[in-house]
């Protein structure tokens, strides 16, 4: 029998019922075994032993030593994080997934070309094991094969899904198929499939398992975001442009096809396309996560066993501040008295109005520009007075407060302080020494390195029991009696304090789902664009709004230091109509922005229910007004006279 013939009695065969129902009880019952034996022997294995390693308290107080609380929640910490190495949920649901990869390609009738991508691994391994210098690419070469495949199983899906009758479906389903013969969509995705399986050779060795598993977060899933996004945007044009331009749309609007309903189809294709390729890399990127955090860190003869002590640095980092969701507390603005503020304010503005007014103004003008110079200088106070706030003169003393953490004392995790300090021009080589005293905890002195996030573990211990935390922050080393030579100051945003509240996958799912929300919107404003412009213009204009919509956080981090008067108090002209422009484009584009779900992933930030409800309700809303303006200029559009000329 010649092997087209033995291809061709494998494919009718695994198109058989029978065949597909005792392939599917086979790795069912195999994911089930490898999981059970995953779990016992994870169970049966020795993992470290605190006993001993932390001291018990002293039956005399002793000044400076740790009190029993200290003690149970140093403990309680500790056993947390350990018990992360006998947590089999990770490969569970690693199997759970691949199974249900398998289940699909049966179903599906991908078993030959599946079969045939595992004996390139099979060639490909022997030819590693026959030539020694191609062994390094082999893990690259086995992450493009099994991101390759996952791709394709997902794309047979998300085709099966859009199957249904009726224009809408039909339509979503032909931009399935139009993504995966256009070379302007192919290109990319195979770019974004040979990065995915690159990144993880590019990691060092010799960087800490923290820093790794950072860099491999960053670029793993915002790069994966930007190019998915940039791919999706500019699909999402031309395959309605390019209808327009090849005449294809004659054929559908002629048929009983109403506008709203090609717009929507279009939509929804690209959309699907953006989800299956957002899965596919969210997949590669949590699973390899899953892999980096099992190798052992710095400090660790194994994964989880520390050659010093009940736990390694590198470890402790990982656990409580990136593999985690944690909640951010920004700290408490300066109180002061709101009469008294405005009567300077008030002082002030009649000063420079007195000074400035032009004469032979009308009344109504004069007044209008008192209450522009009023608003202008409360803005510019407020923000002067928040900045002496956040500013400690060499030797001085400031005190700083964060409230709303009663959860964290009652779950009794590690508490984060992270802070950052600046200083003249922040000269890299220049080491600070801050002194920093909590209640209940001795105060301790921390050197810092200048425009450099730092960290502060604490237990819950220094929260009070109404959810307050209160410190004292001194520019210098108060036991050698040292001051730092110039001032430091606080930037906005840069005094918080975190706690973990959730989990790692939990955090991450929601990750993803605010990453394809972004990508959904972004695909209806070029369906939208299309609709009335050419492929070129709509590409330059998506562009544009993308990526003022991607700046506009870091234009609000910008406004917030950019000054609109001089030190005397005379307005920048100038400035403030860039200000003015400014302040548009980032309200415009704040809740897009302020989003920021990569950042919070690679920082261990809990991406809200809230803030992702609060996102997809407003990009929804422009989602929906971007519908209505295509689905309204489509049918208004001479599309017989446009594309014939």
């Amino acid at each position: 029998m010649r092997l087209r013939d033995l291809l061709h009695a494998a494919d009718r065969m695994q198109k058989g019922r029978t065949f597909k129902i005792a392939a599917s009880c086979v790795v069912v019952v195999a994911a089930i075994t490898i999981i059970i034996a995953y779990s016992i022997s994870l169970s049966n294995a020795a993992g470290p032993d605190l006993s001993g390693l932390i001291p018990a308290a002293p039956a005399e107080a002793t000044p400076g030593a740790p009190s029993d609380t200290t003690l149970d929640a140093t403990r309680e910490i500790l056993n947390d994080i350990l018990a992360a190495r006998k947590d089999a949920g990770g490969f569970a649901l690693g199997v759970g997934v691949g199974a249900a990869l398998c289940l699909a390609v049966i179903w599906l009738g991908l078993g030959l070309t599946m079969v045939g991508l595992g004996v390139g691994l099979v060639l490909l391994s022997a030819l590693a094991w026959l030539w020694p210098a191609a062994r390094a690419y082999l893990p690259f070469a086995v992450g493009v094969v099994v991101l390759t495949g996952t791709l394709a199983v997902l794309m047979r899906l998300a085709g099966l899904a859009l199957s249904g009758p009726g224009p809408v479906l039909s339509i979503a389903r032909a931009v399935l198929i139009e993504a995966s013969r256009l070379k302007l969509t192919t290109v990319p995705i195979i770019l974004l499939l040979i990065g995915l399986a690159s990144l993880p050779g590019v990691l060092s060795a010799d960087q800490p398992l923290r820093y790794r598993v950072q860099s491999f977060l960053q670029f793993g899933t915002g790069s994966a975001f930007w190019l998915i996004a940039a791919l999706v945007l500019t699909f999402s044009v031309a395959t309605v442009a390019f209808d327009q331009r090849d005449r294809t749309i004659w054929q559908t609007i002629t048929k009983p096809v109403k506008p709203w309903q090609y717009v929507f189809g279009k939509w929804l294709g690209a959309s699907t396309l953006g989800a299956v390729l957002l899965a596919v890399s969210g997949a590669g990127v949590f699973f390899f996560v899953d892999h980096l955090r099992s190798l052992p860190a710095r400090g660790e003869r194994e994964a989880y066993i520390a050659e010093q002590g009940p736990i390694s640095e590198d470890r402790l980092v990982l656990e409580s501040q990136v593999l985690t969701a944690r909640v951010a507390v920004a700290n408490t603005p300066f109180a002061y008295d709101r009469e008294q503020f405005m009567e300077n304010v008030l002082a002030k503005a009649e000063e420079e109005f007195t000074r400035r007014r032009a004469m032979g103004e009308s009344p109504e003008q004069q007044e209008a520009f008192r209450a522009q110079l009023v608003a202008e200088m409360e803005k510019s106070l407020e923000k002067s007075v928040q900045v002496t706030y956040r500013s400690i003169a060499p030797g001085a003393e400031q005190y700083y407060k964060f409230e709303g953490l009663l959860d964290a004392k009652k779950s009794r995790r590690p508490i984060i302080l992270r802070y950052k300090v600046n200083s003249g021009s922040n000269s890299p080589d220049a080491l600070y020494r801050v002194t920093i005293e909590f209640a209940k905890v001795p105060a301790q002195v921390h050197e810092v390195v200048l425009a450099q996030w730092q960290y502060l573990r604490l237990t819950p211990e220094v929260i009070s029991d109404d959810g307050v935390v209160e410190f004292r922050v001194i520019n210098g080393d108060v036991f050698q009696g040292l001051p730092n030579p110039e001032t430091i100051t606080f930037p906005p945003d840069a005094l918080e304090m975190s706690y973990a509240a959730g989990s790692f996958p939990s955090n991450f799912a929601r990750v993803m789902l605010v990453l394809w929300i972004k990508i959904a919107f972004l695909a209806m404003l070029g369906v939208c664009l299309a609709t009335f412009l050419s492929f070129p213009v709509a590409i330059m204009v998506a562009g544009c709004v993308f990526m003022a919509a991607e700046g506009a956080s870091y234009l609000n981090s910008a406004l917030e230091s950019y000054w609109t008067t001089d030190r005397d108090g005379n307005t920048l002209y100038l400035n403030v109509v860039i200000n003015a422009v400014a302040t548009v484009v980032a309200k415009v584009f704040e809740v897009y922005s302020e989003l920021r779900p990569t950042d919070r992933l690679v920082e261990g930030l809990r991406m809200n229910w809230s803030g992702v409800g609060m996102g997809a309700g407003i990009l929804g809303l422009w989602t929906t007004i971007l519908f209505a303006a295509g689905s309204y200029i489509l049918g208004r559009r001479e599309l017989a006279v446009y594309s014939g000329h």
